[in-house]
């Protein structure tokens, strides 16, 4: 299904319930098959970010993601959004530096490619009701927001999710 993207981006972590591993044992091969066994076609987040801060594309960017079942202004987030997943339960872990430091980039990439506020960076937790991303994430989520940028048009939104 092709998007016309994007209004938000979604950072996540990936729920216990797809692969109840650590941050660091949760592979991108371990989580796709899990979303390809759930009949969704492919992995359902645009991009993951494991342990070691390696960034994976998973779904393109023209299709919609399958990462919240939230409906945002009748309209589902999926179809609003890029889903950005890292592994890890942040509510008991810390994302690692490294993982952060793929966040920061990928983020910094799609708000300059789809005019995205930081405004609009969210956490799976404030769109839906979830624990995730996880306090650890989500605190990071919250700081990002509030750094100061030059001023500019910009559009769109982003939103976190993590993967425990």
């Amino acid at each position: 299904i092709l998007t016309p993207f994007p209004y938000t981006t979604l950072v996540r972590s990936v729920p216990s319930h797809d692969t109840a591993t650590s941050r660091d044992r949760t592979s991108f091969e371990a989580i796709k098959r899990n979303h390809i066994n759930r009949g969704w076609g492919d992995i359902g987040y645009h991009f993951l970010i494991t342990a070691d801060g390696k960034l994976w594309e998973g779904r393109d960017e023209k299709f919609v993601g399958v990462h919240t079942s939230t409906l945002r202004d009748g309209i589902s987030m999926n179809r609003q959004s890029l889903g950005i997943c890292l592994t890890g339960n942040f509510e008991i872990e810390i994302p690692a530096k490294e993982q952060i430091a793929t966040l920061e980039a990928i983020l910094s990439d799609k708000r300059a490619k789809y005019s995205i506020p930081r405004t609009n960076i969210l956490g799976h937790s404030e769109v839906g009701a979830t624990l995730c991303p996880g306090k650890n994430l989500l605190s990071f989520i919250k700081a990002y927001r509030k750094r100061v940028e030059p001023i500019q048009k910009i559009t769109g939104f982003i939103a976190f999710q993590h993967i425990s």
